[in-house]
């Protein structure tokens, strides 16, 4: 199995914008695996150090079944408990506030 940098198009384009952000931004890990309460999740953006997370939430895959909606909800739950503090994307989150996010997250991951 290869190394698979993230689920769609979309979550490429928003590492674009990351990247963009210039030297100063720690990047973050993709795909980074977690283990928590027996179950096994993926963030979309990992600081693993300060345990902070970007999440791309698409209508498509977090919304068109309300058991998909609330199994999803589950596991931010189980997620937040384990002390991850993840921060949701969507289509209407703009590319200033990726970089707002992903500078924060980076400042913590430098400080840690």
């Amino acid at each position: 199995m290869g190394y698979d940098p993230g689920g769609s198009d979309c979550e490429l384009d928003v590492m674009k914008i990351i990247k963009g952000g210039g030297p100063e931004l720690v990047l973050p890990k993709q795909q980074y695996r977690v283990r928590v309460e027996g179950h096994t999740h993926y963030f979309d953006y990992a600081w693993p150090d300060t345990m902070n997370a970007l999440e791309w939430d698409s209508w498509e895959f977090h919304g068109r079944m309300v058991s998909d909606f609330h199994k999803e909800k589950g596991r931010t739950r189980r997620l937040q408990r384990a002390g991850w503090t993840i921060w949701p994307l969507t289509s209407e989150t703009s590319a200033n506030e990726i970089l707002a996010l992903a500078t924060a997250a980076s400042a913590l991951e430098l400080a840690a």
